[in-house]
């Protein structure tokens, strides 16, 4: 029974050490995908701000249509890092909302500490006046004993 166990187990860890061998190798080609596409981004931009430069150089006169689609293109991505940015905050602030809300409201901390409080003075009170009262019976009873 232990060998069929620990065969079922040894099964088990093969199957898993395949799956992070492959979430490893899909990781990567993700990463080589993204890296590529930031890559073509940027060599895109820089033909397109190239193309515009040489425009430009070309004609006196400015071409409103490319710069407008430059300015366009501009936007668009601080847009889009604008937003990768906004992202995380917003679900921080999302995430501490929820935990205020589940917080007691100030006038009702307040009402409570103060009735904790009133309970408390109280049995200050109490006891101060049982510590003064046998005080005097302790007084009284030092007057009955000889010495």
């Amino acid at each position: 029974m232990d060998g069929g166990r620990q065969a079922a187990l040894s099964t088990r860890v093969d199957g898993l050490e395949k799956s992070v061998d492959d979430f490893r190798d899909g990781l990567i080609g993700l990463n080589k995908k993204v890296d590529h596409g930031f890559a073509e981004f940027g060599r895109e931009l820089r033909e397109a701000v190239a193309t515009l430069t040489a425009q430009l150089g070309q004609q006196q006169k400015p071409q409103w249509v490319v710069l407008i689609s430059a300015a366009g293109l501009i936007v668009t991505v601080l847009a889009m890092f604008g937003r990768q940015a906004l992202d995380p905050v917003q679900s921080d602030l999302v995430r501490i909302n929820g935990t205020i809300g589940g917080l007691v409201p100030r006038e009702e901390f307040v009402a409570v500490r103060r009735r904790v409080e009133e309970g408390e003075r109280r049995t200050y009170e109490e006891q101060r006046r049982a510590i003064e009262r046998l005080e005097a019976e302790n007084s009284t009873l030092r007057e009955r004993v000889p010495r």
